[in-house]
C-alpha cells in the first residue's frame, strides 16, 4: 500500500491539532460558565447587584470563538480516526476540513468584524486586550493552516491515494 505513510501522517496531525482545538474551545466554554456560575453564587450570596456584574459576549463571539473551533475539533478527530481505517468519507471530511477553517480565517482577517475584534481599550489597562491580539493571533494561525492544508489537500487527493480509499470501501 504505496502511500499509506502520508495518510498516517496526516491522520495524526489532524488528530493533534483537532484535539488542541477541541481541548482550547472546551476549555473556554468552561471559563465561560464557571464564571457565570461564580457572579450568579456571590449575587445570591450577597443579595446586591453592584458586586460583580456578568456580561455575555455577542453570540458571534461564543459562536467563532468557541463552537466553530470545537465543532472542527471533533469532526477532525473522528475523520482522522476514519482516515487510519481508510474511510471514504474521512478522506472527503479532511479535504473539507483542510479548506473550511482556513477559509473562515482567511475571511476573518480580511472582513475584521467589529464584534469579534473589538478596539482596544487603550486605558492602560495590562491585563485588557482588544480585536488586535485576536487578529494577530488568527494570522499566525493562517501562517501555520496554509501550509498544512495544501499538505492535507495534495495527500488526499493523488490518485493513488484515492484508488486506495475505494478499494477498501468494497471490502
Amino acid at each position: 500500500m504505496k502511500g499509506l505513510g502520508s495518510v498516517v501522517a496526516v491522520a495524526a496531525i489532524q488528530f493533534l491539532a483537532s484535539a488542541l482545538a477541541a481541548f482550547l474551545s472546551g476549555a473556554g466554554l468552561w471559563n465561560e460558565i464557571h464564571i457565570y456560575l461564580m457572579v450568579k453564587r456571590s449575587l445570591e450570596t450577597y443579595r446586591s447587584n453592584a458586586l460583580i456584574r456578568f456580561e455575555f459576549l455577542n453570540p458571534l463571539v461564543y459562536l467563532t470563538y468557541i463552537f466553530f473551533p470545537l465543532a472542527i475539533g471533533l469532526l477532525g478527530m473522528a475523520s482522522s480516526i476514519g482516515l487510519l481505517c481508510m474511510r471514504e468519507w474521512a478522506r472527503k471530511a479532511t479535504i473539507f476540513l483542510a479548506t473550511v477553517p482556513v477559509s473562515v480565517c482567511v475571511l476573518l482577517v480580511i472582513l475584521r468584524p467589529r464584534t469579534l475584534f473589538p478596539p482596544d481599550p487603550g486605558n492602560g489597562a495590562i491585563l485588557a486586550f482588544g480585536g488586535g491580539v485576536y487578529l494577530v493571533l488568527l494570522t499566525y494561525l493562517l501562517i501555520v493552516l496554509i501550509p498544512i492544508s495544501i499538505w492535507f489537500y495534495k495527500v488526499l487527493t493523488r490518485e493513488s491515494i484515492r484508488s486506495q480509499f475505494r478499494s477498501q470501501k468494497t471490502l
